[in-house]
């Protein structure tokens, strides 16, 4: 029993520290308490002791103990933990480690001397050294302990020495006025809460040899602009970047989950890419990724590498004004400087072959865009939404514009499209509301969907005749536009194509079309051999006027080629004072001159044989007409309402007045009928109230309905005598028997 006791007691005592010597050393009249660490090295330790020091504090090499030299190797744990006076600290070259909670709740002490023996800092070591403003970590550190800075509130900046290699976790939580920190190409992972509620951390440059970022690193890092996560990253923890809701611009590789919660997110293709101080390139660095541009950002020169711009490279980038693009660059991708609000002049260097979809999109700023003569297709939506944009410049090499690509370009005015283009995409000008002309080349296959619709400002478009089709919409609300000519390629009109055009005055379409117009005069022509030309439609070989543009104004000769003036013609020309037809002409069409109120003066030839009905109808200012021996026949309503005619000679080779002919014709007050006229039709004189004195002659056998109604003085002469004609059907009010 007793050898049992003795057993159990010397367990205790083996148990019992071995407490090691102490003593107190005074320098420069501070006096530190000291733990022998090795006899034999003859080493020691700063050790905790609650007289604390105060002031600027200077440790020193070595110290002295009863004859024997020491050498100062450690600040020990707890060394100076809860010092309220220490307000500078300079640590000896002979030191090589900082303990555990060293200089922890030091919140007096505003700055730090480490020198590049230390290597390594222990946990908590300058924790809540709130006062804390300055502070070098040497290179020599490998080993920065778990919150070894948390809650350094005053904290601005920090550099990690490329010899640490893991940023633990909580190390820099709580510096809420950290605004930079370099990370070196040492480090491997980030841990959890490492920046925890680092408020003023604006930028981070995370390394390439960065492996894994944990929960919460950067948790509200709430003034963070853009973040880069490099191609070795293959794990972000929960909630990294939770509460960093003033991102505007991160990048990740597309190999793991978005781990951003706010701003533009990128996720890049990490095979091959080369990160550069926040930018993302592919390899090589022949194209753009990711660039890290933030609201302090305004100019920017990609460099010569480069031979693409990537998808989305410089979106959302609003601070930026002024781009640099190399002669190397051929490709500007999908949405490359979509909504760079800022951005006001590009200039696109002869290298670029293609512009993607959404290039310069949002760009609100653009003023004007030169493409370079290199530039093929200008894609998707382009420019879409670039509300100040004047003019650009289309080079001769382009085949495509795409959809929308102008959509809501609301200051273009004008736009000159090459002959190199064929194909115009859906709704590429729409809401294009500035824009006053717009020139279509020859090349044209197609106008598509809603194209210029809602173009309010278009006052011409000329359709060559390479289009053979027009879609829906295509110039629906275009309510400033006054003519359209629809070209005979033209096989297909789409619903609504010129819907609510309500200033159009006059238009033309092929007769083997419906009448895609609700308004202004409309003239179907016959599309066999019909040739365009500014603004004009003729038969082949400009035999026939198939249509005259609704500008014509003061005096017109007929081309001498002409031998009919097609039906509709000159309708509606209201500013067209007088015509002269050359003795070519055999024919005046239908409603040839329906309309033109400004007509004064007309010369038939002799050549005429036919006047079509209404030609001249509604020719207000027409004041007389001969009509030559060679006219047989006179179209139903040719004058109708031509109410300054005041006299009319209707030659020998007329047999019939027909219907309406001179209807309402108010002024006219002499009309000679012939012997060889047999009819009269309807109403004929309907409404000639200024005519007071007409004599039908005995040849006219039938008198139509009306046909001299409102007429003062009407005489049918019989060969006995002049008498109230029987032909004279009741009803023709004013009738004599004089």
């Amino acid at each position: 029993m007793m050898k049992i006791l003795l057993l159990t007691l010397l367990g205790l005592l083996m148990s019992l520290p071995v407490f090691a010597k102490e003593f107190k050393f005074t320098y420069q009249g501070k006096t530190l308490t000291y733990t022998v660490l090795s006899e034999r090295d003859r080493t020691v330790e700063v050790k905790y002791d609650h007289d604390y020091v105060t002031g600027n504090l200077e440790i020193p090499y070595q110290v002295k103990h009863r004859r024997k030299v020491y050498k100062v190797t450690k600040i020990g744990n707890y060394s100076f933990w809860m010092n309220r006076g220490l307000k500078s600290v300079t640590i000896p070259s002979s030191v090589t480690s900082i303990g555990d909670r060293a200089f922890k709740e030091c919140s007096t002490l505003t700055s730090v001397t480490i020198p590049n023996s230390v290597s390594s800092i222990g946990e908590w070591a300058f924790s809540e050294c709130s006062n804390l403003t300055s502070l070098t970590i040497p290179n020599s550190v490998t080993s920065i302990g778990k919150c070894c800075f948390s809650g350094c509130g005053k904290l601005e900046s920090i550099t990690i020495p490329n010899s640490v290699n893991l940023i633990k976790k909580y190390t820099f939580s709580k510096c809420s006025n950290l605004r930079t920190v370099n990370i070196p190409n040492s480090v491997r992972s980030i841990g959890e809460s490492a920046f925890f509620g680092c408020s003023n951390l604006s930028a981070v440059t995370i390394p390439n040899s960065v492996t894994t970022i944990q929960d919460g690193a950067f948790y509200e890092c709430c003034s963070l602009k853009t973040v880069t996560i490099p191609n070795s990253v293959y794990s972000v923890g929960s909630n990294a970047f939770y509460g960093c809701n003033r991102l505007e611009r991160s990048a990740y590789p597309n190999t793991i989950k978005d781990p951003f919660y706010s701003g533009k997110r990128f996720a890049y293709n990490p095979n091959g890419a080369i990160i550069e101080n926040g930018w993302v390139f592919g390899p090589q660095k022949k194209e753009i990724l990711f660039a890290p541009i933030t609201q302090d950002d305004e100019s920017v020169v990609i460099p010569n590498t480069v031979i693409s711009i990537g998808k989305n490279a410089f979106s959302g980038c609003s601070s930026l004004k002024y781009v640099i693009i190399p002669n190397s660059v051929t490709k500007i991708g999908n949405g490359a400087f979509l909504g760079c609000s800022n951005l006001s002049a590009v200039t696109i260097p002869n290298s670029v072959i293609t512009l993607d979809d959404y290039a310069f999109a949002y760009c609100t700023s653009l003023t004007s865009i030169v493409l370079s003569n290199s530039v093929t297709s200008i894609g998707d939506c382009a420019f879409k939404d670039c509300s100040n944009l004047t003019s650009v410049t289309i080079p001769n090499a382009v085949t495509t514009i795409g959809d929308c690509a102008f959509l809501r370009c609301y200051s273009l005015k004008s736009m000159y499209i090459p002959c190199s283009v064929t194909s115009i995409g859906k709704s590429a000008f729409q809401d294009c509301t500035s824009l006053a002309s717009v020139t279509l080349p020859n090349s044209v296959i197609s106008i598509g969907d809603g194209v210029f619709s809602n173009c309010c400002s278009l006052i011409s478009v000329i359709i060559p005749n390479s289009v053979t089709s027009i879609g829906n919409r295509a110039f629906s609300d275009c309510r400033s536009l006054t003519s359209v000519i629809i070209p005979n390629s033209v096989t297909s009109i789409g619903f609504r194509a010129f819907s609510d055009c309500s200033g159009l005055k006059k238009s033309a379409y092929p007769n083997t079309l419906a009448d895609p117009f609700n308004t202004g005069y409309r003239v179907a022509y016959n599309p066999n051999g019909a040739k365009i030309e500014d603004g004009w439609i003729y038969g082949p070989g400009k035999s026939e006027i198939r249509f005259a543009p609704i500008t014509l104004n003061g005096d017109y000769l007929v081309p001498s080629t002409v031998t009919s003036i097609g039906n509709f013609s000159f309708q509606g020309c209201r500013d067209l004072t007088s015509i002269i037809i050359p003795e070519s002409v055999t024919t005046i069409g239908s409603a040839a001159f329906y309309g033109c109120e400004g007509l004064t003066s007309v010369t038939i030839p002799n050549s005429v044989t036919t006047i079509g009905e209404y030609a001249f109808n509604g020719c207000s200012g027409l004041k007389s007409v001969i009509i030559p021996n060679s006219v047989t026949s006179i179209g139903n309503g040719s004058f109708k309402d031509c109410n300054s005619l005041t006299s009319v000679d209707i030659p020998n080779s007329i047999t019939t007045i027909n219907d309406f002919v001179f209807f309402g014709c108010s002024g006219l007050t002499s009309v000679t009928i012939p012997n060889s006229v047999t009819s009269i039709g309807d109403f004929a004189f309907y409404d000639c109230t200024g005519l007071t004195s007409l004599k039908i002659p005995y040849s006219v056998t039938s008198i139509g309905e009306n046909a001299f109604y409102g007429c003062k003085d009407v005489v049918k002469l019989t060969k006995r005598r002049r008498t109230r004609s029987p032909y004279i059907k009741p009803g023709n009010a004013g009738a004599s028997s004089n």
